[in-house]
C-alpha cells in the first residue's frame, strides 16, 4: 500500500512523521518545502495577512484578517488537498494540488515547519474579465466545467509569502518547482493566465522568469473591498503556454 500511495504522488515525497505528501525545492532554496496545509497554520495566517506589505498585494482575503477567517479558510483548504489525494489514491487524474503551503524547514522538521506562504495553481475564474459579467461567467463556467486532465483548461495562480522572505527569489523559484513537478505532468496543465493588481510589477516578474508573457493591463475591473482602500482596480494580465516553452 505504501508504494501504491508514493506512485499516486509521485514525484512527491511523503514525510514519515506527518504521512503529508511534500515537494522540497532545489538548491539554492532546498530548505523550503510545500505541504499541504493544516489547521495549526491559523495563527501563521493571521499574522501574514494582516501585515500590510502582504495584503496590499492580494484581493481576496478579507481585511482585517481575524482567526475566524482562517479557520474557514482552512478548512476548505485542507478538505480540498484532501479530496486530491484520495482521487489520485483511486487512481483518478488529479484535478488540482496536493500541495500549496510554502514553509521554511531551515530549524525545523518537517511536522514543525512554519508557514511561510501559498502557491496555488487552479483553474481561471476570468476575473479580469469582470468589464463583462456575462461573457466571464459563461467563460469561467465553461472552463470548470472541464474534465480533468483536458489540454484546454486554462489554469490561473493565487500566491503570497511572507514580507520577511520578499526580495530573495523565492517566489519564482516555489512557482517554478510546481509547474514542473506537478502541474505540468500530472495536471496535464498547458496554460495558464495570470493577474496582479495594477502597479505591482514584483508580483509580474515573477511569472516573467517561469516564461509567462506580459499581455496587458485591464483597467478598474476588480472591486476593492473598503477596509483595504474600496474603488476598483486594474490588473497586469500574464499569460503562459507550455508550446511556447518547447520551440
Amino acid at each position: 500500500m505504501g508504494d501504491q500511495i508514493a506512485k499516486a504522488l509521485n514525484p512527491l515525497l511523503i514525510d514519515p512523521a506527518t504521512t503529508e505528501p511534500y515537494l522540497r525545492l532545489p538548491a539554492p532554496y532546498e530548505h523550503l518545502i510545500v505541504t499541504p496545509y493544516r489547521t495549526s497554520d491559523a495563527t501563521a495566517l493571521v499574522e501574514h495577512l494582516n501585515d500590510l506589505k502582504v495584503t496590499m498585494t492580494l484581493n481576496g482575503p478579507p481585511y482585517p484578517y481575524l482567526e475566524q477567517h482562517a479557520l474557514g479558510f482552512l478548512s476548505d483548504a485542507i478538505s480540498s488537498s484532501s479530496l486530491v489525494i484520495a482521487n489520485l489514491r483511486a487512481g483518478k487524474h488529479p484535478d488540482g494540488m496536493p500541495i500549496r503551503a510554502i514553509r521554511d524547514n531551515t530549524a525545523s522538521d518537517i511536522a514543525s515547519a512554519p508557514l511561510i506562504g501559498d502557491c496555488y495553481i487552479d483553474r481561471h475564474g476570468f476575473g479580469d474579465m469582470m468589464n463583462d459579467k456575462l461573457e466571464a461567467e459563461r467563460l469561467a463556467e465553461e472552463n470548470e466545467t472541464k474534465e480533468a486532465g483536458n489540454p484546454t483548461i486554462i489554469y490561473t495562480v493565487g500566491d503570497w509569502l511572507a514580507s520577511a522572505y520578499h526580495r530573495q527569489g523565492i517566489m519564482p523559484a516555489v512557482l517554478g518547482a510546481l509547474m514542473k513537478s506537478w502541474a505540468i505532468p500530472r495536471m496535464g496543465c498547458t496554460q495558464m493566465k495570470v493577474t496582479a493588481m495594477l502597479g505591482n510589477r514584483a508580483s509580474v516578474r515573477v511569472f516573467e522568469k517561469n516564461g509567462f508573457k506580459y499581455v496587458g493591463d485591464v483597467p478598474e475591473v476588480i472591486p476593492i473591498m473598503e477596509s483595504k482602500g474600496g474603488g476598483r482596480m486594474g490588473v497586469h494580465v500574464v499569460e503562459w503556454h507550455l508550446e511556447d516553452t518547447e520551440k
